[in-house]
């Protein structure tokens, strides 16, 4: 019975691995150990897109980007806090990318973070202002709903 035990052990050991989950055997992705022109024609093509999404994108016009052997530094100031690493959140998901740099600060210059907010107020008074014609419209109707009451 011992020997029969025995054996059922070596059996499970020899077939543990085999039970593994896939993650623990095999990571996914790898980094390139690719140098010269073509690692350097990769780089540029991942600022080019980077460059891209930052023109797309509000807040990112002081952010500069470079590239080096799939590193991607982000240097410059964002007007809101959570703007740096919401920016590199973005890089991270762009393929090629291995690892990102963020240097991206809070902006401390008044007058570009409070631009926008004055122009959102902007913006709201011209709309404000486009539906008094309507206004004007349903107080004149009021009126006169109210004037043909009393007589």
């Amino acid at each position: 019975m011992t020997q029969l035990k025995t054996w059922l052990l070596v059996a499970l050991l020899a077939l543990a691995p085999l039970a593994a989950p896939r993650m623990i055997l095999a990571q996914e992705g790898s980094i390139s150990t690719e140098t010269g022109a073509a690692q350097n024609e990769r780089d540029a093509a991942m600022a080019v897109k980077i460059r891209e999404i930052l023109q797309e994108l509000d807040g990112y016009d002081d952010v500069t980007v470079s590239v080096s052997n799939g590193i991607v530094t982000l240097r410059g100031t964002t007007l809101d806090a959570g703007g740096g690493d919401h920016l590199a959140g973005l890089v991270r998901r762009i393929d090629g990318v291995v690892e990102v740099d963020n240097q991206v600060s809070l902006s401390t210059d008044i007058a570009r973070r409070l631009t926008p907010a004055i122009e959102r107020f902007g913006g709201r008074l011209r709309q404000a202002a486009s539906f008094l014609p309507l206004l004007l419209v349903s107080l004149a109707a009021f009126g006169a709903i109210v004037f043909a009451g009393f007589f």
